[in-house]
């Protein structure tokens, strides 16, 4: 209870920037898993790297956070929801025969988030 508390006091407000990243993750991410479906035949989730599995927690908690009117996350939240958002572009560039991209994040503000490349 107590690590729990530590943890809530450790949050920041989310900017609308931060708010529209955790809800596109959602978003794109469903259209990758059918999308996916469609060209490999399998399930996406079956494809997640072990090394991203504790992202996508980290990621949900923030996403009921934000959907339960509490619009605020941790600093390691928000690097999982970018890290899910890189992988999802570079999933999606494979599956297109596009070649691979990096996100670049607009740090200069504390707790930035808004997407300067994609």
């Amino acid at each position: 209870m107590i690590a729990n508390a530590e943890h809530m006091a450790r949050l920041h407000e989310s900017r609308q920037d931060d708010i529209g990243l955790c809800t596109a993750v959602e978003v794109k991410f469903i259209e990758l898993a059918h999308l996916w479906k469609r060209e490999r035949g399998t399930d996406l989730l079956a494809q997640i790297p072990e090394s991203l599995k504790g992202e996508f927690k980290h990621w949900r908690i923030m996403r009921k956070r934000h959907q339960s009117g509490d619009y605020r996350h941790s600093v390691k939240e928000l690097k999982c929801t970018r890290a899910i958002a890189q992988w999802t572009v570079d999933i999606k560039r494979e599956l297109t025969n596009q070649p691979p991209i990096q996100l670049e994040w607009d740090d200069d503000r504390e707790q930035g988030s808004s997407i300067i490349q994609h």
